[in-house]
């Protein structure tokens, strides 16, 4: 498994502790060419995600949707708190693996294995 297939998990349990629903869904079309984030539909925040994106790009839309919320209300696991502090500092409309201007590439940060088995339940 992957970090990014480990921390996807944890970026929805933190959505879903903020009341914001995640759904993935095929956006990719002739009229809508995005690849999704943190919305407004029918006057409920939501973040929705291209279904067909790796779990390297889920996790940075998702961690860049929380990096517009306030998440100091909620325990996050360090490895969470530090992807969407990432995010915070990173451009809009960057892309995963894209230069950022300080030369780093926005990858997302490593989960150390003791952090892996922290959970937003606690």
């Amino acid at each position: 498994m992957t970090e990014h297939s480990r921390l996807l998990p944890l970026l929805e349990r933190a959505a879903d502790l903020l009341g914001i629903p995640v759904r993935y869904a095929e956006l990719a079309t002739e009229e809508l060419a995005g690849r999704g984030g943190l919305c407004v539909v029918h006057g409920e925040r939501r973040l929705i995600i291209e279904r067909s994106l790796s779990d390297r790009e889920k996790a940075h839309l998702l961690a860049r949707g929380l990096a517009r919320l306030d998440v100091d209300a909620i325990y996050l696991p360090p490895a969470v708190r530090d992807a969407i502090e990432q995010a915070q500092s990173e451009p809009r409309g960057a892309i995963p693996g894209q230069a950022w201007p300080d030369g780093g590439t926005g990858n997302l940060p490593a989960l150390e294995k003791d952090r892996t088995s922290e959970t937003l339940d606690q």
